[in-house]
């Protein structure tokens, strides 16, 4: 089990641990976000292969659109 902060929330995650997994175990669309890792972004395209480790600070972004 791994203890993250989440969006400013503790977050257990037990499991696989990179942001794709963190992402489809709290259910979301890995398109319409973006994530930081202690404030690093992650490139999309590196969500299955970035690893978490224990104490990570992961902030998810939702893209939200507006006219």
């Amino acid at each position: 089990m791994m203890n993250l902060k989440v969006n400013g929330k503790p977050h257990k995650h037990g499991g696989k641990a990179t942001v794709k997994a963190l992402l489809d175990e709290m259910k979301i669309k890995h398109g319409s976000v973006a994530v930081m890792v202690n404030d690093q972004v992650i490139n999309r395209r590196k969500f299955s292969s970035h690893e978490l480790c224990d104490g990570d600070h992961v902030e998810i972004l939702a893209f939200v659109g507006g006219g």
